[in-house]
């Protein structure tokens, strides 16, 4: 932070239509009630934010503050564009102090989707940090703690020191138990082969500005000839062996062969693998044994 209020970007780091708890079904989300599927009502961010004394030892300091859609700009200095790619709608967020007058600052993002919080949260989850069983993919490290959990990615922020892991997660804790949602990762995620991955979790993106940032090079070409946009989705994950493993599914099966072209030249020099199967467009960063095995198994899992 820089003060309390401003989050820098050097902290940041680099529709399922089945009924699951919270899930899509026909568009809308539900929740199952008496075994019949139910409308949800997500509760708004400024409602989740932990009260002072909610976390022992930690009191309220200053004002709740919202931030929404373009007003993020106010909020974030150096990444808003970051969130904005995922479908960002609003961030509450509200600071706290203990008696030792350390800080913690919880900040509670909503986005369109689950699978947009899941993305959000894939490219801001630390790589070192420790799992923690907080809403899905929580991680703690050095006074932080991040999650997603429905369409909210949480992160919490306090002084950068080991002895505030714990009230960290605490933060993070009751505002996930607060939060009736709980939906499953993109489907997506699930066509990367497991054996070997690195990147916990894999990163779900739609717009090209997300594979600048990672500390792995996702792809081979510039990110911009892909033609990534809103309509589009891309998974990625770093594996043993040095390489990378990306599936982009494109609106239409010709979108998905126009990029594929892209990668021509550096299949020609046995550089790396690229195949189009459909709407998806499975390739890698490496034409190594290894890769050839995690990228059969990736075209295996792709529907006929």
């Amino acid at each position: 932070m820089t003060g309390r209020g401003v989050v820098r970007a050097a902290w940041l780091g680099p529709a399922l239509g089945i009924l699951l708890h919270g899930c899509v079904v026909g568009g809308k989300p539900t929740v199952e009630l008496g075994g019949e599927a139910q409308p949800l009502v997500r509760p708004h961010v400024t409602t989740l934010l932990p009260p002072g004394g909610a976390v022992g030892g930690w009191s309220s300091d200053g004002e709740i503050r919202e931030f929404a859609g373009r007003k993020i700009f106010d909020f974030i200095d150096g990444a808003a564009e970051v969130h904005l790619t995922y479908n960002f709608i609003t961030v509450a967020t509200a600071d706290y102090l203990n008696e030792k007058d350390r800080y913690m600052t919880v900040s509670i993002y909503q986005l369109a989707d689950p699978a947009d919080a899941y993305g959000l949260n894939s490219y801001y989850s630390p790589v070192q940090g420790r799992p923690v069983d907080v809403g899905y993919d929580g991680k703690v490290r050095t006074g932080s703690c991040r999650y997603w959990k429905g369409p909210y990615f949480v992160a919490v922020e306090g002084d950068p020191l080991a002895e505030l892991d714990g009230a960290a997660e605490a933060f993070g804790q009751w505002v996930a138990e607060r939060i009736p949602d709980s939906c499953p990762p993109p489907e997506m995620v699930s066509l990367l082969p497991e054996g070997g991955r690195k990147t916990q979790p894999p990163i779900f993106l739609h717009k090209p500005l997300i594979l600048s940032g990672l500390t792995f090079q996702a792809v081979l070409v510039d990110p911009a000839s892909l033609k990534l946009n809103e309509r589009t989705d891309m998974v990625a994950a770093d594996y043993e062996g040095g390489f990378a493993l990306s599936i982009t599914r494109y609106p239409e099966a010709d979108a998905a062969r126009q990029a594929a072209e892209v990668y021509g030249p550096l299949l020609s020099r046995g550089a790396m693998l690229a195949q189009q199967r459909g709407c998806y467009l499975v390739a890698t960063t490496s034409a190594s044994n290894p890769a050839h095995t995690v990228f059969a198994e990736a075209l295996n899992r792709l529907k006929p």
